[in-house]
């Protein structure tokens, strides 16, 4: 089969093009002034992996309070510290739109690239359609009459995100940072006038009769602290990203450890602690709660329609913020040849319309999906592509460490496959829970999106050599490595990494 034919060897005249593709690819990402600073970068990497805490109360219900938060700090550590700055030394070395795809394919070739790119695409279009629900969420905390009005609220709210994201990539990028703040507002608001009322019994409280849901809270830990590698397929629209990523990456991780902990911390001393309170929109109850407790009730009402107004701009912000990371990526890929030409068309505020397209109508069907297991499902690829971010990234270290890398994790290579261990056993455990506790959906939704991933890439690689469709070269073929200067390695024959001599 052709497209298995990674490591054999094509004309010269092929070869040329193509490297003449994948050098003036390379320069147009280094021109012209990109949308995304620090700033930007640090916004939309808290939003893709956290927004605040909203969604985060269902935790406390399946595993209790000292547990839980035992994990909030624990697992960012163990999980996100590792994966974060693997994302942050593969951009720099990779600064382009297809991002993960890239570092896959580099390393095993191009149907695990492929498969990388449908398996973390899939997971972050699923993941989008329970932002709105989680507003929805809240709003009918507030007002219960609300609730019969679900499900076109919801679906209202995403069509609207959806054409935000569509009228360009700057508006993103300046609502983010400014809605950053707005979110954390309400609990910094919150947390000083919950102090004199805080319970600290509260904090040693199981959950309901002691038993601890073990599959539930380690989905919802999962999710709540994943998604570090989406902002990499947004590389290409970095300004400077050599130096951008890393310092983005070190405060977005302090944001996100912080809206975790605190809010939980302050909100369990706050509230009674069972099952039917710790639920999804409680945060808004909380902040009711306390400006009860301090004998004003207007404070009360204040504070839980600040956290729902702080709810609302969390969700469009990670709703925006994942949005452009997974239709960027569509981008990517058609750029460097893995998709029809097609699927890179921009719209004319030069957004990708098709990914835009895409990834707001699976949006928009999930949104009516219950949220949890809307989580079950979107956990299980997501593993798969973490897993494989991880092999990629020490086979890379091991194979060609000799590459210049503008930002590299501080570890040699044997230091680096220790600080992941952690990171690999959780991901497989998770994946044994799901199978443990029989998540029929969840497994069947996996081996679903395993099955079409593959029927893709071989329906379009039939396209490509029955020139069936228009594609931008082929990613199989490409000798990126021509004219540097690299060590042999069995390791890597297929000569798969993309044009990096600017950087020699």
């Amino acid at each position: 089969m052709v497209g298995l034919s990674v490591g054999s060897t094509v004309s010269s005249q092929g070869s040329n093009e193509d490297l003449e593709a994948g050098q003036r690819s390379s320069m147009s990402i280094q021109s012209g002034k990109k949308a995304l600073g620090t700033a930007s970068l640090v916004a939309i990497l808290y939003f893709n992996v956290s927004g605040g805490p909203f969604g985060s109360e269902q935790a406390i219900a399946a595993g209790g309070v000292p547990l839980t938060l035992i994990l909030f700090l624990v697992m960012p550590l163990l999980w996100s510290v590792p994966e974060a700055f693997v994302m942050a030394e593969l951009s720099t070395l990779f600064p382009e739109n297809s991002g993960y795809v890239t570092w896959v394919g580099a390393a095993f070739g191009p149907f695990a690239g492929y498969m990388e790119g449908f398996t973390s695409w899939t997971s972050s279009v699923l993941d989008n359609s329970i932002y709105p629900t989680i507003f929805v969420k809240y709003l009918i905390v507030s007002n219960q009459s609300l609730e019969d009005h679900e499900w076109w609220m919801t679906g209202f709210l995403t069509v609207i995100l959806i054409f935000l994201n569509y009228r360009g990539l700057e508006v993103v990028a300046n609502m983010t940072v400014a809605f950053a703040i707005i979110t954390l507002a309400p609990f910094v608001l919150m947390s000083i006038f919950a102090i004199p009322s805080l319970e600290p019994s509260n904090w040693s409280k199981g959950p309901e009769g002691d038993n601890i849901e073990w599959n539930k809270l380690l989905n919802i830990l999962f999710w709540c602290l994943n998604y570090w590698d989406t902002a990499s397929t947004i590389a290409g629209e970095v300004d400077n990203p050599q130096k951008t990523y890393p310092i983005a990456v070190s405060w977005a991780l302090l944001l996100v450890v912080c809206s975790y902990f605190f809010p939980l911390l302050i909100g369990t001393g706050v509230a009674p602690v069972s099952e039917e309170t710790w639920s999804m929109g409680f945060f808004a109850k909380v902040g009711q709660i306390t400006g009860d407790k301090l004998g004003s009730h207007s404070l009360g009402l204040f504070l839980m329609g600040f956290t729902v107004c702080g709810s609302l701009v969390s969700n469009v912000g990670q709703f925006q913020s994942e949005l452009v990371s997974s239709s960027y990526q569509i981008d990517g890929m058609a750029a460097d040849g893995w998709v029809p030409a097609v699927f890179g068309k921009k719209s004319r505020y030069d957004t990708p319309a098709i990914g835009i397209g895409i990834g707001g109508v699976i949006a928009l069907v999930g949104s009516q999906l219950d949220v949890n297991d809307a989580i079950d499902m979107l956990n299980l690829p997501y593993c798969i592509a973490a897993l494989l971010e991880f092999a990629a990234f020490l086979k890379l270290r091991w194979s060609h460490d000799e590459l210049p890398r503008p930002y590299r994790v501080p570890l040699s290579f044997w230091g680096c496959c220790f600080a992941l261990m952690p990171s690999s056993f959780f991901i497989a455990g998770l994946i044994v829970s799901d199978v443990y506790a029989g998540n029929v959906v969840a497994i069947s939704f996996l081996i679903g999106v395993l099955i079409t991933g593959t029927a893709t890439y071989f329906l379009f690689d039939w396209m490509r050599r029955n020139n069936h469709a228009q594609f931008n070269g082929d990613p199989r073929h490409r000798n990126y490595l021509s004219g540097l200067s690299q060590r042999t390695s069995p390791l890597l024959d297929h000569n798969f990494l993309p044009p990096l001599s600017h950087k020699c």
